[in-house]
């Protein structure tokens, strides 16, 4: 654990070192423009507070739609057909099914007819 925390001293040791440099080239570019360079980045403090804190996680907003008056009949007229569909498949039908009809030839309709020889 102690190398752990060696090695973590010496990663923030270097990124300490390289935000002053970072903030040493902000200085000399604002100096040469002639303004004061404090609206490009601020120094970051390793000591501060806000550094040791954990960012807040992103939420995620659902999107407000707004639906037209069209849109709104069609949505209901979509459950209302729905509904009743499901309420048909409940019920048992009104008269038995019957059976396809059939082509005088007896067999299926969309079989082939024999072939006859001659």
């Amino acid at each position: 654990m102690a190398d752990l925390n060696a090695t973590i001293r010496l990663l923030e040791q270097q990124r300490d070192e390289l935000l002053d440099q970072v903030n040493a080239i902000i200085r000399a570019i604002a100096a040469l423009k002639g303004t004061d360079g404090s609206t490009r980045r601020p120094i970051a403090l390793a000591d501060s507070p806000a550094a040791a804190t954990p960012r807040a996680a992103k939420v995620r907003r659902k999107r407000q739609f707004t639906l037209t008056e069209e849109h709104k009949q069609k949505l209901l007229a979509g459950q209302r057909r729905a509904r009743e569909a499901r309420e048909r498949a409940t019920q048992a039908p009104a008269e038995p099914l019957k059976p396809a009809a059939w082509s005088g030839h007896g067999a299926p309709r969309l079989t082939k007819p024999p072939e006859q020889v001659s």
